[in-house]
């Protein structure tokens, strides 16, 4: 409201329909309770009583308008108009191609309607999701409007108005403490959330806000800071976000609206100088199958120390072939080749092919609870391990990392202890690996999402059938 008066340097007198799918209860409680009366709800979202005697049994509005406390008048200025728009609205779709014979049949309407309405009180709202309806006319729908708008005006008994000026000549006669939750479709918010991708979107925004809540608490931000980080939390609550994930509605470029999802969640660790979760490196609405690596086979015992490797250590281990990995850019130097995982009986191993050797190698585990390794080279035969861990994958705290074992050549080779990382069988397990250079990650593997299984038992070979 503020905005509309700096722009139109005057009080807007009314609000809009919130946008969906927040039109609720409690956003309502922000809006001025003046402009309580003009926000207009859809025909499906009205009391069920209401409809049905609408729709059946006009002459019981009084009745209704009597329990309820509220006059027949109001009923017909809020609600009068909707009835028979509703149902003009799918006749106005079959007839879009012809200009003319959609006017006529508006007019016609809004003429029916004027016949029936209060002397002087009657008011039918016309209201239409501004996005969608004028693609469907051949030139965007400016022959229908001005034929329209046109007709409008030569129709005495037809008065055009804005919403506003109604209201300040009739003014509200009653006031409702409770508004329908629901959205323009259905009245529900199910396009939303209810969905996992869609559940897990929203679960990650209530934690990356309640984190910028509590560090803003805690920590100092300068003012500019704590500006751009709720700008960020504002850009990543958009509804739309949320149209493109679960299974309602897909496109080509879906994977591209969940990156710049978690880019704006990922900016508000940025902003305060914090290294985002991990988690949110990872995609929403790609599925783990689409990422190119096969699972392990079987339990694995290679030699760490490199020098007596053989073919059947790795064999039956997970597998991603990282040149393979490529996104919109070709890289033909890039430093990983392959990279080979599994779990043994006591321990995880891994296995990452080089071309070259980087800076520092980096892996992050998200499952099945937040831990991090980091590799440095500083010279032939020295090897610099960190190992960190997490409760909330935002804030690492270094530990000591008994048991893990290394050994970096041509390949860089790892055992960790399962106690370190804190998994037992039948855990969903879940990691990534990075190169970094100058302290900025390079290379991915995989490019997308993370390394995902359920980590092995005793039985785990037998279940295989492995041979």
């Amino acid at each position: 409201m503020e905005s509309v008066s700096s722009v139109f340097e005057r009080d807007p007198g009314g609000v809009p329909l919130p946008p969906p799918p927040s039109r609720d209860r409690d956003g309502l409680s922000a809006l001025e309770r003046k402009a309580l009366y003009r926000v207009h709800t859809e025909l499906p979202a009205m009391p069920a009583s209401l409809v049905v005697q609408i729709l059946l049994w006009p002459e019981k509005i009084t009745d209704w308008a009597r329990d309820e406390s509220v006059t027949p008048a109001l009923i017909y200025n809020m609600l009068g108009g909707f009835k028979p728009y509703h149902g003009l609205r799918e006749r106005l779709a079959q007839r879009l191609g012809v200009t003319k014979a959609a006017v006529d049949h508006l007019i016609d309407n809004l003429r029916n309607i004027a016949k029936v309405a209060p002397a002087g009180h009657g008011v039918v709202p016309l209201i239409l999701d501004g996005e969608n309806a004028w693609e469907a006319f051949p030139d965007s729908g400016e022959a229908f409007l001005s034929s329209f708008y046109r007709a409008l005006v030569d129709a005495p008994e037809l008065n055009p108005r804005r919403i506003s000026d109604y209201f300040d000549e009739h003014p509200a006669q009653a006031e409702t403490s409770h508004l329908h939750s629901g959205s323009w479709i259905r009245s529900d918010f199910d396009i939303w959330i209810g969905d996992p991708e869609e559940n897990k979107g929203w679960e990650w925004l209530k934690e990356t806000r309640a984190f910028l809540v509590n560090h803003l608490t805690a920590s100092h931000v300068t003012p500019e800071d704590a500006e751009k980080a709720w700008w960020e939390i504002y850009a990543a609550e958009g509804s739309d976000w949320f149209w493109w994930y679960g299974p309602d509605f897909t496109i080509d470029t879906d994977f591209l609206f969940d990156e710049l999802f978690r880019l704006h969640l990922q900016n508000v660790y940025r902003i305060l100088g914090i290294e985002p979760p991990a988690h949110l490196d990872v995609p929403i609405c790609l599925p783990s199958s689409q990422l190119g690596y096969t699972k392990p086979l079987r339990l694995l015992a290679p030699d760490i120390s490199g020098e007596t490797e053989h073919y059947f250590d790795w064999l039956g281990a997970g597998q991603l072939d990282l040149t393979r990995q490529q996104t919109a850019m070709f890289q033909g130097d890039r430093i990983g080749q392959k990279l080979f995982f599994g779990f043994g009986r006591h321990d995880f191993f891994l296995r990452l092919d080089l071309s070259r050797q980087p800076e520092a190698i980096t892996l992050r585990f998200l499952l099945p609870h937040p831990a991090r390794v980091t590799l440095q080279k500083p010279g032939v035969d020295e090897i610099e391990v960190v190992f960190e861990t997490s409760t909330d994958g935002v804030v690492f705290t270094p530990a000591a990392a008994t048991g893990l074992k290394t050994h970096w050549s041509q390949s860089l080779i790892l055992s960790i202890p399962r106690k370190l990382l804190r998994v037992e069988a039948g855990h969903e397990f879940a990691f990534f690996a990075q190169v970094l250079e100058g302290g900025l990650q390079t290379e991915r593997f995989p490019e997308r999402g993370a390394i995902e299984w359920t980590a092995p038992g005793r039985d785990f070979e037998s279940e295989q059938w492995f041979v």
